[in-house]
């Protein structure tokens, strides 16, 4: 090692050995002289993996560095001003991994859960999730039935044929969907939802009699104020004249699977949760794309410390 650099080394109090100086010199700048110095870092190897196979002017840690902060509840705008990046950079490095999630189109999980969520232009999107994972299945642009049947249809008819039961809510062509597609699938009614249905539907037939007697009467108050009383279990109860609903009557069968099933749709609420607080810290998301791929990565967690060989499963 030559005495100059030695020497420049000693005068700065650096002991990098990996920084090697070549020359200084002098030069004016802004009305003073300032001294410069010429050095070059050599790096042998990686600091991190300690690989030295390294790239000259390289990215990959940063984009490493951003694909990770992407797995969790950040906006774009922060993740960009911690790396000294511009917001594109980030997006770009969002959109680069599009081609990591793929659709196994000859399994199916065992278990299904249906429901929507609004998401991009207050749109309402359908999202399948596994009812024993709580992973996300699949989540498509719109909630239509003829856009459920096209993706579905994709997979084999002996993976839509393993399906043996689909969790959802009262959505009217659910059902009619599920039978299409799956034919060995018992179709189960979430349990939450027929306990929502039933209240409502008892509150609108207790105003309807309500509004037979006049607001100042004993029966209308009677009728209005203990609304709660109304609401007791069904043993507590006297039994008279029954009242049913009419979506009752035509899906008697799917309402009593839906007791009967262990299944329900409380994972299919929590991801959807999970959804909403994802479009709510980047204010809202203009690109479907963009939120399906940040919804992806913050399920997955990928950590930076995880190989570089990964994929996502959809």
């Amino acid at each position: 090692m030559s005495s100059l650099n030695e020497s420049i080394k000693f005068s700065l109090n650096i002991e990098d050995p990996n920084i090697i100086f070549s020359d200084y010199f002098k030069k004016w700048i802004n009305g003073k002289y300032h001294n410069l110095y010429l050095a070059e870092l050599i790096q042998p190897h990686c600091p991190y993996c300690h690989s030295p196979n390294l790239k000259h002017n390289g990215h990959y840690t940063s984009k490493r560095k951003i694909l990770s902060a992407l797995t969790e509840d950040r906006s774009m705008t922060s993740i960009a001003r911690e790396h000294n990046v511009s917001v594109n950079t980030v997006q770009r490095v969002l959109e680069s991994c599009s081609s990591n999630f793929y659709d196994d189109f000859d399994h199916l999980p065992r278990h299904l859960a249906f429901d929507e969520f609004r998401g991009t232009g207050k749109k309402l999107h359908f999202i399948c999730l596994d009812g024993n994972t709580h992973k996300v299945v699949q989540i498509l642009r719109t909630r239509f039935k003829p856009d459920i049947l096209r993706y579905f249809y994709k997979f084999t008819p002996k993976a839509r044929a393993m399906v043996k039961t689909v969790t959802m809510d009262l959505n009217c062509y659910y059902p009619l969907v599920a039978r299409e597609l799956f034919p060995n699938a018992q179709i189960v009614i979430d349990r939450f939802h027929m306990v929502q249905m039933l209240t409502r539907s008892f509150n609108i037939f207790r105003v309807q009699i309500m509004k037979q007697f006049n607001k100042s009467g004993r029966e209308y108050r009677l009728l209005k104020s203990p609304w709660k009383l109304y609401l007791m279990k069904y043993d507590k109860l006297n039994r008279t004249t029954p009242y049913y609903d009419k979506d009752y009557l035509t899906q008697e069968h799917v309402v009593l699977d839906g007791f009967s099933s262990t299944y329900s749709n409380g994972c299919l609420e929590g991801v959807n949760r999970k959804i909403k607080q994802i479009e709510r810290t980047a204010y809202g998301y203009r690109n479907f794309s963009h939120l399906l791929i940040r919804i992806r990565l913050e399920e997955n967690i990928v950590k930076e410390k995880e190989s570089s060989n990964f994929f996502f499963v959809a």
